[in-house]
């Protein structure tokens, strides 16, 4: 792309139409005389408004957007349901954060989390991140693919049993 003598890292990004599907959005690289500039984390300009790595472009710049890094998915009662990509490490409290933290419907001692595991089989493990039950808080390190569900106080239903599939 041609662009103008101010033109800055984002506005390069958005001209450009931003990362694709599949390019990272944690681990933007701006390319100025064979190395890196600097790296940027849209995460934290698209949810904290820190805009400090924005930086202006110079002539022969290029801006590498690599594949993206792990992903999962969180939905129900968060604030910002959505697939986010993981840096590597984080629990499930720090995704909740990312996701804007739970709404007030939210119901914590009832976490699903939906797993594959190493052996391609599906790993369905209930979780407990509520700090006011006298239980203990299960934080987990997250991996690639999982899904997690929160669900809400008002869907609750206590003594149920689902079986599905050939039974």
């Amino acid at each position: 792309y041609t662009v103008s003598s101010l033109t800055t890292l984002f506005n390069a990004l958005y001209l450009a139409g931003g990362p694709n599907l599949r390019g990272s959005m944690r681990n933007i690289k701006l390319i100025r005389n064979n190395k890196t500039e600097t790296s940027l984390d849209l995460y934290q300009f698209l949810l904290k408004g820190d805009s400090k790595s924005d930086i202006r472009l110079s002539s022969g710049d290029a801006i590498f957007v690599p594949v993206s890094g792990p992903r999962i998915t969180i939905q129900g009662e968060v604030k910002r349901p959505a697939i986010y990509e993981l840096l590597g490490g984080e629990k499930i409290s720090q995704l909740l954060e990312l996701a804007g933290g739970a709404t007030a419907e939210a119901y914590l001692d009832h976490i699903l989390l939906d797993r594959i595991s190493p052996n391609d089989e599906r790993i369905v493990v209930e979780i407990n991140l509520n700090p006011n039950n006298n239980k203990q808080i299960d934080d987990i390190e997250l991996t690639d693919g999982d899904n997690i569900r929160l669900y809400s106080l008002y869907d609750l239903k206590r003594n149920l049993v689902t079986i599905a599939g050939m039974v």
